[in-house]
């Protein structure tokens, strides 16, 4: 069942030419060249993003500087990409966003810190929860889900708790899973960590996210099994199938741009 996950790039944020403006960025910006520049002047080389005669910044001013050739290309494509449009949605830009992010730490956040805040979704994951007041959604929960905690202990020599009904009363995550894991975790640089915390976060399942990063799923799959529920109830209720497949798409893609942040930042 495994699948390698598709480089596949969406384009989260801002960028130092617009930081006065931001409403008038595509008169600025959209008729400038978008080049990615090798750096050689540190100990290993780094490549930088030029559009026109201006160096990417982060919000606090500093500049882009990415490790990953294939990961500036792909940022750098995220420009062009929006350059072309009508108007620059500079939220869509994700792989824009997570570098500024990585590189800024707004948060003063050290690598532990980061691990241990992925590690907060795990006790409320959305696929240990069964619905034990539907018994066709339970059944496709089980069928769907139980496969992947199965896999998810054998992967990581854990315990993963699976709960039933009441999700206000659970049980709490064995130490020995939380310190392997966080172990883990912290055996990452910042990047990729990054990358990671925004899968979980749009996932809401830190399982789901490891799947990825294992290269276990894939991001169709992945997005999903994540919504598995919400499928099953539009399934059965929704006249607004199109709102829910926005909703969907939009998930895929802040998923994919962590995906492809987290592998190509390794």
């Amino acid at each position: 069942m495994t699948h390698a996950i598709k480089p596949l790039v969406y384009p989260i944020f801002s960028f130092s030419l617009v930081q006065q403006s931001r409403r008038c960025i595509a008169s600025r910006i959209k008729h400038l060249n978008v080049v990615v520049l090798k750096d050689e002047d540190g100990k290993m080389p780094t490549f930088k993003i030029q559009i026109g005669n201006s160096i990417l910044k982060t919000p606090r001013k500093a500049p882009l500087r990415i490790e990953d050739e294939s990961l500036a290309l792909a940022i750098a494509n995220e420009w062009k990409s929006e350059m072309n449009k009508k108007k620059i949605n500079l939220a869509n830009m994700h792989l824009t966003s997570l570098a500024y992010t990585a590189t800024d730490n707004p948060f003063d956040e050290t690598t532990e810190d980061i691990a241990n805040a992925m590690l907060e979704y795990l006790k409320f994951d959305t696929v240990r929860f069964r619905d034990t007041d539907n018994e066709q959604l339970l059944h496709r929960q089980s069928r769907h889900w139980d496969p992947l905690i199965g896999w998810f202990e054998h992967n990581y020599n854990c315990h993963l708790p699976i709960e039933y009904g009441d999700i206000t009363n659970t049980s709490s995550i064995p130490k020995a899973t939380s310190d392997t894991l966080l172990r883990h975790l912290c055996s990452h640089k910042r990047w990729p960590l990054v990358g990671a915390n925004f899968m979980i976060r749009n996932l809401k399942s830190f399982v789901l996210a490891t799947c990825l990063m294992d290269r276990f799923l894939n991001v169709q799959q992945a997005v999903e099994l994540a919504r598995l529920e919400t499928r099953f109830q539009v399934e059965k209720w929704s006249k607004v199938e199109w709102e829910h497949d926005l909703d969907e798409q939009c998930t895929s893609a802040r998923v994919a741009a962590g995906a492809l942040f987290y592998h190509l930042s390794l």
